[in-house]
């Protein structure tokens, strides 16, 4: 009687068991969510996703708690819980064999080596970044495929590059920079284009690049294998040269490497299943999906450093268009003297500088401003005082540094902001209207800005 009475009381707790890991798992969820914003309760009242987040737990939690006594929702909920089981392995194996399948904007809830394996196999596929220490480039001597998209009018080189066809050991100009002179969407770069002209060319920039970097391999591919080169153009781009410069040196700090660049910091256990991972950061997933906004840094999906900064909404009105703005048009940093980020800068331009000098080559520095300075004059009824025109005094702050450092160093800087501004009102110079990069159009504007401040046409 009595081991029957245990064995009934057993498959009573059996019954009982998924219902009861729904609800802890619901709890978790509500208790996760209330110790992240204890200390900061108006934030969160502020944060309607969050609230809807937390509203949903708890209905849950009730159902689950009512489930309890009510042995036909228990049934329920237990084929539930086999069906997440069967699926959970299912879908644990298939991301264990091919990690690549997951979800971009869910890679950074992943463990750093399951990103990297990731990021190998993208590599073989599309051609994406290969290299070593802090340098990284394209997968050499291919005809780039970038994502699902092709580019047949951009080759890379031997080296990861944009040069097809050369491999000279004489330029007339050094061009170093990051994905704005890279040029994904064009297919004449700004190299393409000083050859037309007459004058030989090398093309060094790199999507992601840090000014460091551009240090990096100018001493690599010019200095160290004694490349003889008349002109050093150096183009820093002011959305994000100055935040990469500051991450370049926390990974560096850290003893890591390009692939920890690359990959940017990821949030994933490698002691925990994928699957479990993947569902840890399920819920700030959804949360970006529905346009949270993160302000602390904690969690992939910031857009900018400052909610300052969030321009969703606005509206650009030029002579031929009409279009709305987002947030990921790399508003110019408040930046200052003291600013740690630009002592970064400084002080990879200054290794620049020496590096040109020394080679008797002559350096120029020029500054690539942020789409939100060139449509600043063609806001449709800016916010009162929180108009685009605050990043033109950003801008401006940037400008004031460099020209001063210029100076110092005896170096032409020139500002491409103006000229693109007026430009801007005839034709359009971007790839898109939320994105910063060049078409042709913006790459016949700028070589002709730098052909006039290089005295060549």
């Amino acid at each position: 009687m009595t081991f029957q009475w245990k064995n009934q009381r057993s498959l009573i707790w059996m019954r009982l068991l998924p219902t009861l890991l729904l609800l802890a798992l619901t709890l978790c969820s509500i208790i996760w969510y209330g110790a992240y914003y204890s200390n900061q309760p108006a934030e969160f009242f502020r944060r309607w996703p969050f609230i809807l987040w937390i509203a949903t737990s708890f209905l849950f939690a009730v159902y689950f708690f009512v489930s309890l006594f009510r042995r036909r929702l228990q049934n329920a909920n237990n084929y539930f819980c086999y069906l997440c089981i069967v699926l959970f392995v299912g879908l644990e194996m298939t991301l264990q064999i091919k990690p690549e399948l997951t979800p971009g904007r869910l890679m950074p809830y992943l463990p750093k080596k399951t990103v990297e394996k990731i990021r190998i196999a993208i590599a073989h596929k599309w051609g994406y970044y290969t290299g070593e220490n802090m340098i990284f480039h394209y997968v050499p001597s291919q005809q780039l495929n970038y994502g699902q998209l092709k580019r047949p009018c951009i080759f890379i080189d031997e080296e990861g590059f944009r040069n097809p066809n050369q491999n000279a050991k004489k330029y007339d100009f050094v061009l170093l920079g990051d994905s704005m002179i890279f040029g994904l969407d064009a297919c004449k770069d700004l190299a393409d284009r000083f050859k037309a002209i007459g004058n030989s060319a090398i093309n060094l920039g790199m999507e992601g690049y840090a000014p460091q970097q551009y240090r990096d391999v100018y001493k690599k591919y010019i200095i160290e294998k004694n490349v003889q080169h008349k002109n050093v153009l150096v183009f820093l781009y002011i959305g994000n040269d100055f935040t990469d410069a500051e991450e370049y040196q926390r990974i560096q700090d850290e003893n890591g490497d390009y692939t920890d660049y690359v990959i940017g910091e990821t949030y994933g256990n490698p002691r925990l299943p994928l699957v479990l991972n993947l569902l840890k950061g399920l819920p700030h997933y959804l949360l970006q999906s529905w346009q949270a906004e993160f302000d602390d840094g904690d969690f992939p999906g910031n857009s900018t450093e400052d909610t300052e900064d969030m321009i969703d909404g606005r509206v650009i009105e030029l002579p031929y268009t009409t279009f709305g703005v987002d947030d990921w048009l790399w508003p110019p940093p408040a930046i200052n003297g003291d600013d740690a980020k630009w002592a970064l800068v400084r002080t990879a331009l200054d290794e620049i500088i020496s590096l040109a000098v020394q080679s008797e080559a002559t350096p120029w520095l020029f500054l690539l401003p942020s789409p939100l300075t060139v449509y600043s004059e063609f806001e449709l009824n800016p916010p009162p005082n929180n108009s685009l025109h605050k990043f033109d005094r950003r801008h401006a702050a940037i400008r004031n540094l460099l020209e001063k450092y210029a100076k110092s160093k005896s170096v032409t800087f020139f500002d491409l902001d103006t000229p693109l501004k007026v430009e801007i009102a005839n034709k359009f110079l971007f790839v898109a209207k939320n994105d910063g990069h060049f078409n042709d159009s913006g790459f016949d504007k700028v070589f002709e800005q730098i052909t006039a401040v290089l005295g060549i046409r």
